[in-house]
């Protein structure tokens, strides 16, 4: 397969500020991502091996999950799976030929193009809507806020892996800092799974909680 035609009409920039771009093409095509249950995992370390872990315990329950990951291990399409199978080419494929007549859209209405992770990210909402699946475990690209992913506005539960001093040019130059970007998942009245983290850390995650009106934060031992 080749995607390049659609990559190529997207910004240089792996990381944009807001998430204006991803919620453009969420609405394009109608949300697709209020159709599945998603957990969503922030942090810095262990998103992956959460993940699985989470994945395969829905998946021998089963329910059909998918999984959005990033970044990958072995190839490309390991980014997007559906019970530990990775997309096919052809469907990729498929799904970003449709991906972009949005990008045409907000080319043609002078808006901000989206960069390549963020057609990733709404080409991974549109094909787990289109295969049906129960549960989608996805993990934050980089900090949690601004990240495509959270367009989820919805999510059944967020994850916490252990948050240190990561992406400081991004993401702030302080624990507490770079915590309230992940924190930015934490959605209304949800539920918050967290590790044991640093005090600055878990005070942000308690008052984000308290914040969103989301239930107790666990204490758990995901590392």
């Amino acid at each position: 397969f080749n995607a390049t035609p659609v990559f190529e009409k997207v910004g240089a920039s792996a990381y944009k500020e807001g998430l204006f771009n991803s919620e453009e093409l969420d609405h394009h095509f109608h949300h697709p991502h209020r159709h599945f249950k998603t957990i969503h995992i922030a942090g810095t370390n262990g998103k992956g091996s959460t993940l699985a872990m989470i994945s395969n315990i829905l998946s021998y329950a089963s329910y059909r999950v998918g999984r959005y990951i990033s970044p990958t291990l072995t190839a490309y399409l390991e980014r997007i799976q559906i019970d530990g199978v990775y997309i096919t080419e052809e469907d990729f494929a498929s799904t970003m030929e449709t991906i972009s007549e949005a990008v045409e859209d907000m080319r043609s209405s002078a808006l901000r193009l989206p960069t390549a992770f963020e057609l990733e990210t709404a080409a991974a909402f549109l094909y787990f809507y289109n295969k049906k699946v129960d549960f989608v475990v996805l993990e934050t690209g980089l900090g949690g806020e601004s990240d495509a992913t959270n367009v989820c506005d919805k999510p059944l539960c967020c994850v916490f892996t252990s948050i240190g001093m990561d992406h400081m040019g991004i993401l702030g130059r302080t624990l507490h800092d770079i915590t309230s970007v992940k924190a930015g998942i934490i959605m209304s009245e949800t539920t918050v799974i967290s590790t044991l983290q640093d005090a600055d850390a878990m005070d942000v995650l308690r008052h984000k909680c308290s914040d969103t009106g989301s239930s107790t934060l666990i204490r758990s031992t995901i590392t």
